[in-house]
């Protein structure tokens, strides 16, 4: 089976030799792509994904439980969530809708953060996302603004760091920064996710026709830009696609 190669983690050198062999050896991708296709069907598969709809169900129910056993009376019109996820409780607060407007609870139910916010996030890593406006920036767990509403999009923090974007909505461009706002990688990506395992998947160009690659915390590129679609580092590897959505090929890195 051969699915990628171990490289020496956070190793720019090896993981370059590793992707070039890759991409020089025809019969090694066909037979990447065989194996992640086999990983798919095997891990991600509608008996898997029933599981792991039912834990989120789960979750949902004994949220809805805990309201309906009025340990916090139900009075919240939503409850904030990270994507892919049921609404809760994130390092001890609950992002809530109340009269139009969002704020934060305890799990005594009391309110800690007034309703102000026209969108609010889970917490992570101490900070909350906040939306004012069409602006958003984030606030600590005292409720206080520590990085101002100025940024068109934005995440949530992953490895002390956070990407966000500043400009037109459709043409901006994405950085990162750390937890005192300051700019640590400078906007100049199209589109960007999370660091993870010391990388984030970044991509230049527009949505059709650029490329994905990979940059360290310095904002070096470890990877250059030649993927149709890359996703996030975890226990080592990467999902990679060559090619468009519908005929490309997967393979790992």
């Amino acid at each position: 089976k051969v699915n990628g190669f171990l490289v020496r983690a956070r190793s720019a050198k090896a993981i370059a030799k590793a992707v070039n062999t890759i991409l020089k050896d025809p019969e090694i991708q066909k037979k990447m792509r065989e194996e992640a296709r086999r990983t798919v069907v095997e891990k991600f598969d509608w008996s898997i994904a029933a599981k792991q709809y039912t834990e989120l169900y789960r979750r949902a129910y004994e949220t809805t439980k805990n309201l309906r056993d009025r340990k916090i009376p139900a009075q919240f019109e939503k409850v904030a969530s990270f994507i892919g996820s049921a609404p809760g409780f994130s390092e001890g607060f609950a992002g809530v809708k109340k009269g139009g407007k969002w704020g934060y609870i305890d799990k005594t139910g009391k309110l800690f953060v007034q309703p102000l916010y026209d969108d609010a996030y889970p917490f992570s890593e101490g900070l909350a996302r906040v939306k004012q406006g069409n602006k958003q920036g984030y606030i600590d767990k005292t409720g206080a603004i520590v990085i101002p509403v100025q940024f068109t999009n934005a995440s949530e923090f992953k490895e002390g760091l956070a990407r966000v974007k500043i400009g037109d909505y459709r043409t901006g461009k994405w950085g990162f920064i750390d937890k005192t706002g300051k700019v640590i990688i400078d906007y100049k990506f199209d589109d960007c996710w999370d660091f993870s395992e010391g990388l984030a998947n970044i991509r230049l160009g527009d949505e059709a026709t650029g490329k994905w690659g990979y940059i360290d915390k310095t904002g070096s590129m470890v990877i250059t830009p030649k993927f149709d679609k890359s996703y996030f580092f975890r226990d080592g590897m990467a999902l990679i696609r060559v090619g468009d959505f519908k005929s490309g090929k997967f393979g790992y890195i």
